[in-house]
């Protein structure tokens, strides 16, 4: 049995503690323990929660559990997750990706505006390098799924519930459907290898988008083709074109976010950002396997060389991100 995740929650709060450690009444309970009030380095008081992560797929429900359960008591809070190494699940990644490594606890403005600032800045280079067919594209992709995810999680959205639905809405009939459990990053490269078609019917589900590519002259890309196709040069102005739409999702979402916070109408706006944080993310894992098909780097490789960069930044004591 692999020991437990260590997540560490604070400033401690009686509201925060209780939703971590009070029974669900339709859900498993997430954590092995919870303790109160464990005094940390600096003197602030911290709730220490202990996360089971020995099955294949339960770690990830329990991943999804905990994050709504620290979202739940809808208060800005710093966390530490300690001991995961290679997370097989998207809720397990967007776990990771909420602790406090964004410049200001999650739920804060502070955190938005940082974020906002770098999913731009990690999606120009991103562009760089794969049209440069450059040495960088995997770790480029793995940072601009740190700044969708961590951005996700500032906004209180949990990925792993939307996502099945949105890739099964896409697929073709005779595809076999993905199930309610956590997506792996295994499978979304099995299904952009298998259903070729499926990554531009996603695409296409958006109708700007779908509009926009009925104008693309086939000297250019040839839209019908997608991902596959037979000139390598068209190739990567698939995935560019493709990243670009991950870029209008992001500015979209972000946008409706601030007007959100400005007119205190979050909760009306936050199914629509939902969407489009999910559809950057899975767009963005789908161009970084197409990416990376040629290669011996798999996207859960991608997730784990990202995870490994920013552990060591936080060893040695230098900001995680820099604007």
């Amino acid at each position: 049995m692999k020991d437990p995740l260590l997540l560490r929650v604070w400033p401690y709060s009686s509201d925060m503690f209780e939703s971590l450690s009070v029974t669900h009444p339709t859900e498993k309970h997430a954590f092995l323990r919870v303790d109160p009030r464990v005094n940390m380095e600096n003197g602030c008081a911290a709730i220490h929660a202990y996360m089971a992560q020995d099955e294949h797929y339960r770690k990830g429900q329990r991943a999804a559990y905990a994050m709504r359960r620290l979202l739940e008591a809808n208060v800005p809070f710093n966390l530490e997750v300690r001991g995961m190494i290679a997370p097989e699940t998207i809720a397990e990644y967007q776990l990771w990706t909420m602790s406090d490594w964004i410049r200001g606890s999650v739920g804060t403005s502070e955190a938005g505006r940082h974020f906002g600032l770098k999913t731009m800045e990690e999606y120009v280079e991103l562009q760089d390098e794969i049209y440069t067919k450059g040495p960088g594209i995997a770790s480029e992709c793995g940072d601009l799924l740190f700044c969708i995810s961590a951005v996700a999680s500032n906004a209180k959205i949990v990925l792993n519930e939307r996502i099945n639905d949105q890739i099964n809405a896409a697929l073709p009939r005779y595809a076999k459907r993905t199930s309610a459990k956590p997506l792996r990053f295994s499978e979304i490269e099995i299904m952009a290898d298998k259903y070729p078609q499926f990554t531009m019917c996603f695409v296409r589900a958006n109708q700007a988008m779908a509009a926009f590519l009925e104008n693309v002259p086939k000297t250019y890309v040839d839209t019908s083709l997608g991902l596959a196709q037979t000139d390598g040069q068209k190739r990567i102005r698939m995935q560019r074109l493709i990243l670009s739409h991950v870029m209008q999702c992001l500015t979209e979402a972000e946008l409706l976010l601030s007007d959100a916070e400005d007119d205190c109408e979050y909760d009306e706006c936050r199914g629509e950002v939902r969407e489009l944080l999910t559809r950057s993310f899975l767009l963005t894992s789908i161009v970084a396997c197409d990416a990376l098909k040629d290669t011996d780097t798999s996207l859960q490789d991608v997730v784990i060389v990202n995870m490994n960069k920013i552990q060591e930044r936080i060893e040695g004591g230098v900001p995680v991100t820099r604007v």
